[in-house]
This record gives structure tokens, sequence and C-alpha cells, in this order.
């Protein structure tokens, strides 16, 4: 059977990833200093927003290494491995595991979601469900990469602040300044943020997420759909809770960002995924 890889950008936690059935899951790495850790690995959610607070050093990350992919690759070579990651462009996860894929020259094939966290979480799911139907690497490759442009993901920040300092700010620097306190929305846009709108307050705020998400989700008979939050359970839970309501759906997916995800969304960010 096919076996499926993801990085610790899904947002699974070990336990999810056992659960599900993921081969492998190379951790990203963030860092305090010359501290190191892999997130979801070596450091726990709620240990790295206590350093966050603790720490004067500002967190840096850096993707999952060659050597990384290269330890769950090489057990499971002979399977067929479809290996799933966060986008390209805001980390150098997908060049190692494609580096380390073809160093082994075997059936894997490498998928660039242009997402992150709960979205590729859900391309996982949906590829393990193929895999354990009996799907060649090729058949999931291909559903998966047709998923992409039917995807939608939208968070909702509490703050810039974090993305700024980190660099990751690109075109949503555009939502900087102006309102005092103004929560901005953002998307996922070939792989990059991009800006969608500010807010005044995070109840305001919400509500136009919802709105916007809603839109889409009532024209689509079947969506997928997940959310994901930076250290703010309670507030994802009312989201999801409401946002389903109106469309009757059960069980959603939710996900809590892991620490190089957090590091750059800063606490108490929110989002929603879904697949049209």
């Amino acid at each position: 059977m096919v076996k499926i890889v993801t990085d610790t950008g899904s947002g699974l936690s070990l336990d999810e990833m056992k659960a599900w059935g993921v081969a492998g899951m190379p951790g990203i790495y963030v860092m305090f200093g010359d501290e190191s850790y892999r997130e979801t690995w070596d450091i726990s959610n709620d240990a790295f927003h206590a350093k966050l607070k603790s720490d004067p050093r500002f967190p840096t990350t850096s993707g999952a290494t060659f050597d990384d992919f290269m330890k769950v690759y090489e057990p499971i070579k002979n399977d067929g491995i479809v290996s799933i990651h966060l986008s390209k462009k805001l980390s150098v996860t997908v060049d190692s595991a494609r580096v380390a894929a073809k160093e082994l020259g075997t059936d894997i094939a490498v998928i660039d979601t242009q997402f992150i966290n709960i979205a590729q979480a859900l391309y996982v799911r949906e590829a393990l469900r193929m895999a354990n139907a009996g799907a060649s690497v090729a058949e999931i490759k291909t559903h998966i990469e047709g998923l992409i442009p039917r995807t939608r993901l939208y968070i909702l920040f509490e703050t810039l602040e974090n993305l700024r300092r980190g660099g990751r700010i690109g075109a949503a620097a555009a939502l900087l300044g102006g309102v005092l306190q103004a929560k901005p929305i953002l998307s996922l846009k070939d792989g990059a943020l991009v800006p969608v709108e500010r807010v005044r307050t995070m109840p305001k705020a919400l509500a136009r997420l919802k709105e916007i998400a809603l839109e889409d989700l009532k024209k689509s008979a079947a969506p997928m759909i997940g959310f994901m939050h930076s250290h703010a359970p309670e507030g994802v839970a009312a989201f999801a809770r409401d946002v389903c309501a109106e469309l009757n759906y059960k069980d959603p997916l939710i996900l809590e960002a892991g620490a190089a995800v957090a590091a750059h969304a800063g606490p108490g960010a929110i989002g929603i995924a879904y697949i049209l």
C-alpha cells in the first residue's frame, strides 16, 4: 500500500499522525538563538508559547532537511510514497523532500500544496483515504494536485507583528498601520500570503471571516472543511460551531498550528480552510 508522508507544518500531533496512519512527519525547526527544536517532536505547542512569552529572543524557523526526509523515506521506499508539504514560498521543506526523493530514485511523488496547516492536513487525510482504497502513487498525486485550485484558506490574525518580525509579511504589509488594533484577515494565493481586509475588532473580524467562508461554502454540495488556531482553542471551537451550524456540517477537523507556523502567526490566530 502507498505510504503517505507530510511534515509538522500540517499541524498534526504525534498522536494524530499515528492514529491516521501517516508513515512519517519530518519536523520543521524553530530556534531561539542557538537553541534549536523540531516542532511537535522536541517542543510542544504549550511549551513553545510559554517560551515565546518568556524568552526575549524572537524565534526563527528553518525547514525540515534532506537528512530528515532520508530517514523517513528509506525504510518505506519500495512501497510507493506520496509526500505532502507546506508551501515552497513559506518553507524550503518541500525542496528538501524533492532532493531526497531524487536521491532514492523510487516511486515517490512530492507535492507542494501551496498551503499550510489545516489545508495541508485535509490533503493528507484525503490521500490516506485513497491509499487505503488501493490507489497508486500517480492516482493520489493527480487527485491531490487537482484539489489545490479548489481550496481556500483564510487566517484571522490578532496582529501582524510576528509576520513582520519573521520576514514573512510580503504583500500583507499593506495591512500594517492604519486603524489601531485592527484585525487583519489574510489568505494564501499561489503559495504566498496575501491581504484580504482589515476589520476593527476581533468579534467583527470573526463575523466577517464567517461571511466570506459561507459565501463560498453554501455553493458547494460536499465541501471538506477544517479549522486552525494558534493557541486559541476556545475561540476556534466557538467559530467552528458557528460556521458548521449554518451548514449542518458534522465533525470538522480542528488543528492547532505547531511552533513554526505559530512563530509567524503569533498567538490568537484563527483560520478556516475548505475544499469546494
